[in-house]
């Protein structure tokens, strides 16, 4: 189990605050107005033993899968689907140790993830939900995010002209990519980070990633055309 603080850093890290709040509320750990509210109200002992720690892991991770994502949708034919959820469960006993595994679900630190190949997908983890078996895979990734610059940095004549100034700044991130295997039916779903200010072709770049490490680990293309891109 993940050390409290260390979980409550990673979700700090990934999840929008909206988000975060109602995790906590529904695992018994203290509400805030902030982050730092969260943390303050976390020292105190009668928070520690109250909070469920093994539940917000678990509810974390589920988030990770699914907030924030750019889903694609894919049909199977379904004399392949015994055969691939079969494959699935192999997978889940057979990951091998990668820095993404050995961390999950808490991320990399941008220094080690420069040390990574980019946008090599890597399994981490095989999730059994309620309904289907989720695929849980990391990629490093050097994104460009536009940011707004602040006119402090910028020389007076420079800033003048413009309301605003955007400049593009690279930054390395460990993306938490997800294929989804209902046990019903024969859509499978796969879902990859929607990053903030970050072109949307990267995602639609990220989703053909996917797509092939998926389909390299069955040994043949099982996702094939997809049904939508959203």
């Amino acid at each position: 189990m993940i050390e409290p603080t260390t979980l409550l850093w990673g979700m700090r890290s990934r999840l929008p605050f909206r988000v975060a709040q109602r995790l906590l509320a529904q695992n018994n750990f203290p509400k805030g107005r902030s982050w730092d509210e969260v943390f303050e109200k976390f020292e105190d002992l009668d928070a520690q033993r109250r909070a469920d720690v093994k539940g917000l892991e678990r509810a974390y991770v589920e988030a990770l899968i699914v907030c924030d994502k750019l889903c694609v949708i894919y049909e199977v034919d379904e004399a392949e689907l015994r055969g691939i959820h079969q494959h699935a469960d192999s997978l889940a006993v057979e990951i091998f140790s990668n820095p993404f595994a050995e961390r999950f679900p808490i991320a990399l630190q941008a220094r080690e993830l420069s040390k990574i190949p980019q946008n090599d997908a890597t399994l981490v983890s095989v999730l059994t939900l309620p309904d289907a078996t989720a695929l849980i895979y990391s990629t490093s990734r050097l994104v460009e995010i536009r940011e707004e610059v602040d006119p402090r940095y910028l020389n007076q004549n420079i800033w003048n002209p413009y309301a605003s100034i955007v400049g593009l700044k690279r930054k390395y991130i460990q993306a938490f990519d997800a294929v989804i295997l209902p046990y019903l039916g024969n859509r499978f779903y796969v879902l990859t980070d929607l990053v903030r200010d970050v072109p949307y072709v990267s995602a639609v770049l990220d989703q053909i990633t996917m797509r092939e490490a998926f389909n390299s680990s069955c040994g043949k293309v099982i996702l094939g055309s997809a049904l939508n891109l959203f």
